[in-house]
């Protein structure tokens, strides 16, 4: 008999964890977060807060992006130079946004991966 699933949009019913002894390598887990570009949004973010438009900050961060590419490097490693050398509005301030931790810890809207947010996730999850 073909399994019923509730239709797209519509809560489940509370269930256990499937795998209740799932568990994380935090230092694997923040280096992933160096590596990359995970925080490129975070970067396009900032300069919004600057005024740039927010098509224009995605076009920047873009740019900085692919430069970083050619250059062998992530974008927590971008030296203000090259920043400043695709827009100079991408300045000390603006890539402070590209630490990870901090990058992390500013999501806390509900789902995010603030502290806060994490840990009203846990508490919900081990309620259940």
């Amino acid at each position: 008999m073909p399994r019923i699933r509730p239709p797209a949009g519509r809560p489940r019913p509370n269930r256990p964890c499937a795998n209740r002894r799932l568990r994380f390598d935090a230092d694997r887990c923040r280096a992933a977060l160096a590596e990359g570009f995970t925080q490129a949004t975070d970067l396009a973010e900032a300069l919004v807060r600057k005024g740039v438009p927010f098509r224009q900050a995605y076009q920047l961060v873009g740019t900085l992006v692919r430069r970083c590419q050619d250059q062998g490097l992530s974008l927590a490693q971008v030296p203000l130079e090259l920043a400043r050398g695709v827009d100079p509005r991408l300045d000390a301030e603006a890539l402070s946004v590209l630490d990870p931790a901090g990058a992390v810890a500013r999501k806390e809207s509900e789902g995010g991966t603030g502290p806060a947010a994490v840990e009203r996730a846990t508490s919900r999850f081990a309620q259940q």
